[in-house]
C-alpha cells in the first residue's frame, strides 16, 4: 500500500511540476551533436576497470595521458566502469580532438572528445556519449526507414534524454564520492535535480520507512522526466541547427523519407 501511494504521490507531484514550469528550464543548447546520437546498454557492472590497453597501445603519447586520466575518474564511480566496460565491449574507438566537439559517430564506431575539456568534464561527456552509442550496438536505436515519423523523433528524443541523464547521474555519483565537482555543469541539470529532490521528499513523506534504494529509483524516475518533458517542450536545442529535438528529427525523418 505504501508503495502504491508513493507511485500515485510521484505522478500528482510530476503533473504539479508541469503545470507550474517547473521542468521548463530556460533554453539550453546541448553538447552532442544530433546526428552522431546512436545509443546502447550498460550491461555490465563489477568492479574497477583499468584503462585500456587495447585503446591506450594505439593513441599519442597526448592522448594515454588524456584517457588514463578520464578512466581514473570514470573508475571511481559505478556508471564510469559500465562505460569503460562498454568502450571495451564494443570496441569503441575515443579519439581527442581540438576545435571539432564532443560526438560519437555510428558510422565509423568512434568517439571524439574535444581537448578543450579536463578530465571530469570530459569523462561526464564520455559517458553521455558512451550512452549514445549503446543503442547502436543493443540494436535499439531509431531507425529512419524502419520506424514511422512519430516513432522514429520520439525514439531519438528517448535516446538524447538518456545520455543527458546519464551524465547528471554521474556527476552526482562524483559527489557523494567525495569528488569536487561544483565547477562542472551538466545541461538540464537544474530541472533534473529540482525534479529529483521534489519526488524523494513525496517519497519520505508518505513512507517514512522507505529505503535508500527505492528513494534513489524515484528520484532517477522524476529527474529524467523532467528531462523528457525539456526536450520535448522546445526548451532544449540541438547544438548544430539550434532547432528543438521534434522538429530536427522530423525534419530528418521528411528528408530520409521523401523519396518514397
Amino acid at each position: 500500500m505504501q508503495s502504491q501511494r508513493t507511485i500515485l504521490s510521484l505522478i500528482a507531484l510530476t503533473i504539479i511540476l508541469l503545470a507550474a514550469g517547473c521542468l521548463n528550464p530556460d533554453k539550453e543548447e546541448l553538447s552532442s551533436a544530433p546526428l552522431a546520437i546512436a545509443q546502447q546498454e550498460a550491461a555490465r557492472a563489477g568492479g574497477a576497470v583499468q584503462p585500456l590497453s587495447s585503446l591506450v597501445e594505439t593513441k599519442t603519447n597526448f592522448e594515454k595521458g588524456e584517457f588514463e586520466e578520464i578512466s581514473e575518474v570514470l573508475n571511481t564511480i559505478a556508471t564510469g566502469r559500465k562505460t569503460l566496460n562498454l568502450i571495451e565491449q564494443y570496441d569503441i574507438d575515443v579519439q581527442f580532438e581540438a576545435g571539432s566537439g564532443s560526438r560519437f559517430n555510428p558510422n565509423t564506431n568512434q568517439i571524439v572528445i574535444e581537448t578543450k575539456h579536463e578530465r571530469l568534464s570530459a569523462a561526464l561527456i564520455l559517458i553521455h556519449e558512451v550512452t549514445h552509442a549503446r543503442f547502436l550496438h543493443d540494436g535499439s536505436a531509431a531507425d529512419v526507414k524502419a520506424n514511422g515519423r512519430q516513432e522514429f523523433v520520439q525514439k531519438k528524443v528517448a535516446e538524447e534524454m538518456e545520455a543527458v541523464a546519464s551524465a547528471i547521474e554521474a556527476k552526482m555519483e562524483l559527489e557523494r564520492a567525495g569528488i569536487n565537482v561544483s565547477e562542472l555543469s551538466c545541461t538540464l541539470e537544474n530541472p533534473y535535480r529540482q525534479a529529483h529532490w521534489a519526488a524523494t521528499s513525496v517519497a519520505q513523506n508518505d513512507d517514512p520507512g522507505v529505503d535508500d534504494k527505492t528513494l534513489e529509483s524515484v528520484g532517477r524516475a522524476a529527474g529524467r522526466a523532467s528531462v523528457l518533458q525539456s526536450l520535448l517542450n522546445g526548451k532544449a536545442v540541438t547544438s548544430n541547427t539550434k532547432q528543438t529535438y521534434p522538429f530536427y528529427w522530423g525534419a530528418e525523418w521528411d528528408k530520409q523519407n521523401e523519396a518514397s
